[in-house]
């Protein structure tokens, strides 16, 4: 049996968060929402380790490159990174993608393509995972 996707959405706002943690949910995800501010995302992803963190690119307190490198320091399983942005930004998407997001995503978008692309990272998480354990066992 396959564990449920665990999502993390970085906005609890009703017309974004809320409508989004809902539409994952029926996708058979758990999804959850935290307020929109990074030092309370970076919190949750210590307590809760969600395998997808969905973040738009400018919280208060921090950015979202600056999160993914201190989510990074910590001990344990790291989540994938999905970051949005309502400002069509060329090089703030290559700092993004750069620092290690697997996805950046300009809002408005259909919110079953963030669910489309939440498995497929979660599916290419485990098979890396899966191969680095299998190259540390020939060793």
């Amino acid at each position: 049996m396959q564990k449920q996707v665990k999502v993390l959405i970085g906005d609890d706002t009703a017309e974004y968060g809320v409508s989004c943690a809902s539409i994952l949910r029926s996708q058979g995800m758990y999804a959850y929402t935290r307020p929109k501010n990074g030092n309370t995302v970076l919190e949750s992803i210590r307590k809760d380790t969600p395998d997808v963190v969905v973040i738009d690119a400018v919280l208060p307190h921090m950015d979202a490159i600056e999160l993914m490198k201190k989510a990074k320091t910590g001990s344990g399983k790291q989540p994938a990174f999905i970051v949005t942005s309502a400002y069509d930004n060329s090089f703030v998407e290559q700092q993004v993608m750069q620092s290690g997001a697997a996805y950046f995503m300009l809002k408005p978008f259909d919110l079953e393509v963030l669910g489309e692309r939440i498995a497929a990272t979660v599916t290419a998480t485990v098979a890396m995972q899966q191969t680095i354990t299998h190259a540390k066992k020939e060793r």
